[in-house]
């Protein structure tokens, strides 16, 4: 049975409670672990080049702006020994966080690795790293061990069904991650309200016709010819972000569901329509976080019976008259 989703045990206002979303903490572990592990994998032949002390942006600029632009492991050391260890270092400390081991030591070492990283090459990124940045802070507040890792911890220390220190700082570090998505989603919202090109219905043209958005030659074409697919398409992200923390903060739980759906369904447009892919999996795994148990529940219970509907169709149509009499 889905729980009242004003109830104080399952309200995201109300930290007193058992840890919630415990499902979407973990999906949101292992697609930022993936998406890092991928988007610094993808780099490793250029990594000398791109954050080297002799890489592309000049390193005295850098060693600089230590403790007012960024802070990084990178500046406090100009030996290519150093840069290899945080490097590779930061890849051992993805691996071993995205498999769920040890996270409430390794959160904090994956946010330093990765933003010493970032911060080398900050003109380099596609922007959801802005956003995993601020997350991943909040994320060290989140229980985010692996389901067996976690029970069999909360059966040793005998509070299965209690509420404990962990589990209040999990709900607040949880509202704090939705609150900074909303955040995220409203002021992109107003940003194309203030853009002409998203009022004149252009703008969703533009970048599918861009030599460095195009990812779709197919798709694109299909879209831009058609005024009302185009109308849509423009318009749908702009009232999805702004609607966005109104619905999911306040709205009926199969609202919430249909809102995190449609912005998932956004982000896979961006990954296979424009390439952003790091990006959209960023946001994607933010996403995922939003989502509680009950949703995984009902959503699981849908998937089942959309698997089964064609076998149970199959067999209502090919029935034998006996058997309906029967």
């Amino acid at each position: 049975m889905e729980h009242n989703h004003s109830s104080p045990s399952t309200n995201l206002f109300w930290p007193m409670a058992p840890a919630r979303h415990r499902t979407g903490v973990r999906l949101f572990r292992l697609v930022v672990g993936l998406t890092f592990l991928y988007q610094l994998g993808i780099l490793y032949g250029q990594r000398e080049f791109i954050f080297g002390v002799e890489g592309l942006a000049p390193y005295a600029d850098f060693v600089e702006a230590l403790g007012v632009a960024h802070f990084s492991l990178l500046a406090l050391n100009p030996s290519d020994t150093w840069f290899q260890l945080v490097y590779h270092g930061t890849l051992l400390v993805l691996g071993l966080w995205t498999a769920g081991y040890a996270t409430r030591l390794t959160t904090p070492l994956v946010w330093l690795g990765v933003h010493s990283i970032h911060s080398r090459s900050y003109a380099l990124w596609d922007g959801g790293d802005n956003l995993m940045h601020i997350v991943l802070l909040f994320a060290l507040l989140l229980d985010l061990r692996p389901a067996d890792v976690a029970a069999k911890g909360r059966s040793r220390a005998g509070d299965e069904g209690t509420v404990g220190v962990r589990d209040v700082l999990h709900n607040v570090g949880l509202l704090a991650c939705a609150l900074q998505v909303c955040t995220v989603y409203v002021v992109a919202g107003m940003t194309k309200l203030g853009g002409k090109y998203w009022i004149n219905v252009t703008a969703f043209y533009y970048v599918l016709n861009s030599s460095e958005f195009g990812f779709s030659s197919f798709a694109g074409p299909m879209i831009w010819n058609s005024p009302l697919l185009l109308t849509g398409m423009t318009w749908a992200p702009v009232v999805m972000q702004l609607a966005f923390p109104f619905v999911y903060l306040f709205g009926s739980p199969m609202s919430r569901r249909v809102l995190v759906l449609t912005a998932i369904s956004f982000h896979l447009g961006i990954f296979f329509l424009m390439g952003l892919e790091t990006f959209a999996m960023f946001m994607i795994a933010a996403e995922l976080l939003l989502l509680s148990d009950d949703d995984y529940a009902f959503l699981r219970r849908a998937a089942v019976r959309a698997i089964a509907a064609p076998r149970t169709v199959y067999r209502a149509l090919t029935r034998r008259p006996q058997e309906v009499g029967a």
